[in-house]
């Protein structure tokens, strides 16, 4: 099992992937969402607190979309499972931009900064997001198998439920990330959930017209 922090300028992150994610596609904002953009990087170069744990271990799919993982036994829904042909491997990961990051936002709320606000919670879901890239990076130079896109419970048809039974792969509190009693994660902005790896896999990009979540991040960019 790995875990360990980076710092926001070790994601390298593009501006135009905070355009992306705040709804822009390949247009560039006004000059006020640039300003904002811009001061938010400067507020969150000391404050973002990145964290990241993951482990990979042996994977074996079942009939009817059940996935076993360290002899534990997820249903992972007919979409995920069917991206998960030929995985010999998987990347459990929990990554966050720690509570930090949270009350920062907190607080932009508590001022009623309502657009700014909007633009530091777009960064943070783009954070976690390039924290999760660098997993695979760093997993590629270790395990030169190819590799699927992440998955994660709540999405996909894998039932958020499931989000107990997975964090028990871990240590409690995996990178001081919590559950709620709706399996919500706190920090809000974290994520968790998998990484497929074989030597044989075909990478399949999402295939959004297939999901039924209406509500999916990915499907709003």
């Amino acid at each position: 099992m790995r875990y360990g922090h980076l710092t926001f300028g070790e994601l390298s992150i593009m501006d135009k992937e905070f355009y992306i994610s705040m709804g822009y596609h390949d247009q560039v904002p006004d000059q006020c969402i640039l300003n904002y953009i811009n001061e938010i990087k400067k507020d969150i170069q000391t404050l973002c607190q990145i964290r990241y744990i993951y482990d990979i271990h042996e994977m074996k799919l079942l009939p009817h979309n059940i996935l076993i993982m360290q002899g534990k036994t997820f249903s992972v829904g007919k979409i995920i499972a069917s991206y998960l042909e030929n995985v010999t491997h998987i990347c459990s990961f929990i990554v966050t931009a720690g509570k930090e990051y949270d009350a920062y936002i907190h607080r932009l709320r508590e001022n009623e900064d309502i657009v700014k606000e909007f633009v530091a919670d777009s960064i943070g879901s783009v954070i976690v997001e390039a924290c999760v890239k660098k997993i695979g990076e760093r997993i590629q130079r270790i395990h030169p198998f190819n590799q699927t896109l992440p998955y994660s419970p709540g999405y996909c048809g894998w039932n958020i439920k499931e989000q107990k039974l997975f964090f028990e792969l871990f240590p409690n509190t995996p990178c001081r990330v919590s559950l709620n009693s709706s399996c919500l994660m706190s920090p809000v902005k974290s994520i968790s959930g998998i990484i497929g790896l074989g030597e044989n896999l075909k990478p399949k990009p999402y295939h959004c017209e297939l999901c039924t979540n209406k509500n999916c991040y990915k499907r709003r960019i």
